[in-house]
């Protein structure tokens, strides 16, 4: 059987020797068409996985920038919920002056099966306490309205979670690329949530009665509104006044959320005080 084949030599006329070199075999012309076809369904491939992947990751920066704008939003409210309780106590304070006679002492006995105290109420003489108990008060009204806020959001994103479970069997009918991409991103999103949950706890242990509720939602919403500075102080005494007065007749004395910020905050044992952070 013989082969045809191509020879070289570096030699020139008489003593040739001749070695055999391998040749570029001439592709067919089918046979490039198939490469190109296939050359370009890879790169078609790469450009849909580009654009997903871009797609994906401009949902996540949209849903950054949100929560950085909501954070924002949040901490001027937060910063709001500050200046109001400082006005609401710097007008109660003032007011004492004003009150009958007898209601000073009332106000300073710890309930009404007590005899009266001798000693009224009045302005506490030590400035460093009266600031200590402000912000014991700020801190308060601040964490009623994060946790509140947080429990909202929470059930919102459960219900959306519920609703969504529905469509489960339509995605198995995804590619395996799409399946790829939702691993990706529920890898992502299991290491997100080994993030420490710091508001959890509180979510979970924090109780507001149905009136309490309302006067939270009225609350944000007069912050949202920007509504008169003396309807704000006048709705965040309301609020105040319902979480201290409120009764624990047949409920877990922690259902009480002044108790309950009190746990969280801390004692002082030495000092029978609540702890400064």
């Amino acid at each position: 059987m013989l082969i045809t084949v191509q020879v070289q030599t570096f030699f020139g006329v008489g003593f040739q020797r001749y070695f055999i070199v391998k040749c570029q075999e001439e592709t067919p012309p089918q046979a490039e068409a198939a490469d190109d076809d296939e050359d370009a369904a890879v790169r078609d491939q790469l450009l849909r996985e580009f654009d997903e992947i871009d797609e994906r990751d401009t949902k996540r920066l949209e849903i950054a920038d949100s929560k950085t704008e909501k954070s924002d939003n949040t901490d001027k409210q937060l910063q709001r919920v500050s200046e109001i309780v400082d006005m609401m106590i710097k007008r109660a304070v003032d007011g004492l002056s004003s009150l009958h006679d007898d209601t000073p002492y009332w106000l300073r006995t710890a309930n009404s099966t007590e005899k009266v105290e001798n000693r009224p109420m009045v302005r506490l003489q030590n400035e460093d306490s009266l600031d200590r108990y402000i912000a014991y008060l700020r801190r308060f009204a601040c964490y009623l309205l994060r946790v509140y806020v947080e429990q909202k959001e929470r059930e919102t994103r459960e219900s959306n979670e519920g609703e969504s479970g529905g469509g489960e069997s339509d995605d198995n009918n995804k590619d395996n690329f799409d399946g790829e991409l939702e691993e990706g991103e529920e890898t992502q999103q299991a290491g997100d949530s080994k993030e420490l949950d710091v508001m959890k706890d509180c979510c979970e242990l924090t109780k507001f009665s149905p009136e309490q509720k309302q006067l939270l939602q009225d609350m944000l919403e007069l912050l949202e509104a920007g509504e008169d500075e003396d309807i704000q102080v006048q709705k965040m005494s309301t609020l105040i006044m319902s979480m201290i007065l409120q009764s624990l007749k047949g409920c877990d004395r922690f259902d009480s959320p002044v108790i309950h910020f009190a746990v969280v905050l801390g004692i002082v044992e030495d000092e029978n005080r609540l702890k400064a952070k």
